[in-house]
């Protein structure tokens, strides 16, 4: 029969699992896309959505209702890939667009918009790499203290820890080397210090097998962790936020019109029709990049209201109406409309809410708002999850744009 055990530690193996896809996925952007993966990386990939699969094959085997991700399996992420890679083609249509007579004088004057992009994006791309690698250390962290729970009672649980502690100290080289170079300089000295005293801590706490010490270091490292994933993610949603593709889809448009005009050579028509197709490309991706943060930052407002609810229903469950009645804006704004399966759900769970509310029924009241909060995590970890999957496809951008810029030099 199987337990909730059961199905929290195969939703645990699906999380992770999709956590090194992406991973992968942002390695596979950096080497140039499909065309130019190493065989690790693609093979990663593979392995990666094959376990994700057989995850959700089991918890759906098991009854338990599972979310297709963006980036789950080939078709399913096919779509926004080739989004990217239109993009992509399109600015490299640009590039070679560039060698016609007249067409540098007629780009030059948008090149600060392009260098500007070139930027934010870059930043978007150092947060991103930033999280991800925080997320990974989380999941070793996770790991090891299941197995250290039961030390010191347990001496064996010590081979279990130092079987895994090994990739726990690699995830968090990663992350100190990150930490030094010159895109973090001045914002992570302080984290990184944390973090390499605790990566030592742990290290000396385990060559003499001393739980107290171990727990210790543990702490420290869990308190490294929340602070810092915390952080990132909102310095990344400010990064995404602040990507001005809007701009930069009008320099693109302007700049497609003024080489049409200039074009002599019969041959250039189909590269201008690569670029206006990339063109429109990016500006789907600013239209699904403003949709995905604005969504983002409705469902962080309706957590922090959410919080407080949680203490009026310990303090005072009967000032609890007026309170989530303030929530309604938000909750229409992510819900109405949106064909998410997560957003019908948060309906439902809303509506049998404010049912508990009006029978002033306490019991009850806890118990329908604790199914409520725990879909809208969830929910806020789906969309979570779309911001930063759209956040490694715009990566993809920077480095044909960049390229655009060497010509322009």
């Amino acid at each position: 029969m199987t337990t909730s055990e059961d199905i929290e530690a195969q939703q645990n193996i699906l999380a992770t699992y999709r956590r090194t896809l992406a991973l992968y996925l942002v390695q596979q952007a950096a080497q140039g896309g499909l065309a130019y993966v190493v065989p690790a990386v693609a093979n990663g990939i593979v392995d990666a959505r094959a376990e994700i699969q057989r995850s959700k094959e089991t918890l759906r085997a098991w009854g338990v209702a599972v979310e297709d991700h963006p980036d789950d399996g080939s078709a399913a992420d096919a779509a926004p890939a080739a989004t990217a890679a239109r993009v992509g083609a399109g600015l490299q249509a640009l590039s070679d667009l560039l060698h016609m007579p007249g067409a540098r004088s007629a780009v030059a004057v948008y090149q600060a918009s392009f260098q500007v992009a070139c930027r934010q994006i870059e930043a978007l791309g150092v947060y991103k790499k930033l999280h991800d690698l925080f997320q990974q250390l989380d999941d070793r962290y996770t790991i090891v203290v299941r197995f250290s729970k039961s030390l010191p009672a347990n001496q064996a649980a010590w081979e279990d820890v130092e079987r895994d502690e090994p990739e726990l100290y690699v995830a968090a080289d990663l992350l100190l080397a990150q930490a030094a170079g010159p895109a973090l300089a001045g914002e992570s000295a302080l984290w990184a210090q944390k973090l390499g005293r605790a990566q030592r801590e742990l290290r000396a706490a385990l060559e003499v097998c001393a739980a107290d010490r171990l727990k210790d270091a543990l702490a420290l490292l869990k308190d490294v962790i929340d602070r810092q994933l915390s952080r990132t993610n909102t310095r990344l949603v400010a990064a995404a936020d602040a990507l001005d593709l809007a701009t930069l889809v009008g320099a693109l448009r302007t700049v497609c019109d003024q080489l049409a005009r200039i074009a002599r050579d019969p041959g250039a028509a189909g590269r201008l029709d690569d670029f206006r197709r990339g063109v429109d490309a990016l500006a789907e991706l600013d239209r699904r990049l403003t949709t995905a943060v604005g969504l983002h930052t409705a469902f962080q407002e309706i957590d922090d209201e959410l919080r407080l609810i949680e203490g009026l229903l310990e303090q005072e469950p009967g000032g609890l109406a007026e309170t989530w009645q303030d929530l309604a804006p938000l909750r229409r704004a992510i819900c109405e409309s949106n064909p998410a399966e997560w957003a019908a759900k948060l309906t439902r769970l809303a509506a049998d809410l404010e049912v508990a509310l009006a029978a002033a029924d306490v019991l009850r009241l806890r118990r329908s708002f604790g199914r409520y909060r725990s879909q809208a995590v969830q929910s806020f970890n789906q969309v979570d999850h779309d911001l930063m999957s759209l956040c490694a496809e715009l990566q993809q951008v920077g480095a044909p744009l960049d390229q655009v810029l060497r010509v322009l030099e």
